[in-house]
């Protein structure tokens, strides 16, 4: 006859099981979109409404105002054109290698949305970093870039609302062009491809900025965050805000417009996911404003591609259907 178990052994397994049940809602907890809303801010910003701030700011309207007096680690400090304390993001340009990477459905978001292909680019490098408004207004000052409305930006944050003569000028200023589709897609990638920017999982509110005006982030923003302020989401080869904060402008060899990676609008995960990508209507003229919450940053050709690789030229405004 099999002897019953003691109430040494009952109460042990009952330990058990609680635990396996306590371990798998946590889980489930951490996994929820929502989850790190109290943790967006990396040390030493705070949360103050929907932005992320330096502990000396205040918020007015969305914005950070008042002097930086601390940065994140990610950042270095500056005087800005009043002599006022502010941080600015460390950017520069990535190199990445010729390389592809099969582009399919990777998960049940993207299996009615992507047909598997192969992604194929030459190599090239691009901006660590959105352009911010600080670096855009240099070229305005130096007359090579039109002008915005974008004087209440924080020298920090991705310039925004931009036009496409706006995106094309200041990236040729800068010595490169705006990124072709592919290259935007293989940077965010990786020849792993990669769900999100930084990996396959964990889309959280401290990794990327995103339903910051009606949640599950933060409510009521009308502005992105500084530029660079989710290290948590930077992805391996050292790109940040490829998922998130403002979506980013391409533009193809035959002039077609898309916006990747989803804004700090975007409440759904598919919207910041590595693939994707929405259509922007070409504009009739080439200084109308693009939807509020694109930006973009820059590529350039690479200074390793053979002598005997084509370049990728943008556009012209003549092939583009569009003149100034």
């Amino acid at each position: 006859m099999k002897k019953a178990p003691s109430r040494q052994q009952v109460f042990a397994l009952v330990i058990s099981s609680c635990c396996l049940l306590l371990g798998a809602a946590s889980i489930i907890w951490m996994a929820r979109p929502s989850f790190g809303v109290k943790t967006r801010c990396p040390a030493p910003l705070i949360a103050l409404g929907p932005r992320c701030c330096a502990p000396t700011q205040r918020v007015e309207r969305s914005h950070c105002v008042g002097p930086a007096q601390r940065c994140p680690e990610n950042f270095q400090a500056s005087l800005g054109e009043k002599d006022e304390p502010i941080c600015l993001p460390n950017s520069q340009t990535i190199p990445l290698k010729a390389g592809k990477v099969t582009l399919g459905p990777i998960d049940w978001d993207s299996a009615d949305r992507i047909e598997k292909h192969e992604l194929q680019v030459s190599a090239f490098r691009l901006d660590s970093h959105e352009v911010s408004a600080h670096l855009y207004r240099k070229c305005v000052r130096t007359k090579k870039c039109p002008r915005l409305p974008i004087d209440q930006l924080e020298p920090a944050q991705p310039v925004h609302p931009i036009s496409l003569d706006a995106a094309l000028d200041y990236c040729a200023f800068a010595g490169g062009r705006l990124p072709t589709p592919e290259e935007w897609t293989f940077a965010a990638l990786g020849k792993e491809a990669r769900r999100f920017p930084w990996g396959p999982h964990g889309l959280v509110c401290r990794r990327a900025v995103y339903g910051l005006k009606k949640g599950p982030c933060a409510n009521h923003a009308t502005q992105p965050e500084w530029t660079g302020s989710r290290p948590a989401g930077k992805s391996p080869d050292g790109f940040y805000d490829l998922a998130g904060n403002v979506a980013e402008l391409t533009i193809s060899s035959e002039g077609t417009l898309a916006s990747h990676g989803g804004s700090f609008l975007s409440q759904r995960a598919a919207q910041l996911k590595s693939w994707s990508q929405l259509p922007i209507e070409r504009p009739q003229r080439i200084d109308a404003l693009l939807p509020d919450d694109v930006g973009f940053r820059c590529a350039y050709d690479s200074k390793e591609a053979p002598q005997t690789e084509t370049k990728r030229p943008t556009p012209t405004l003549p092939q583009l259907g569009l003149s100034r």
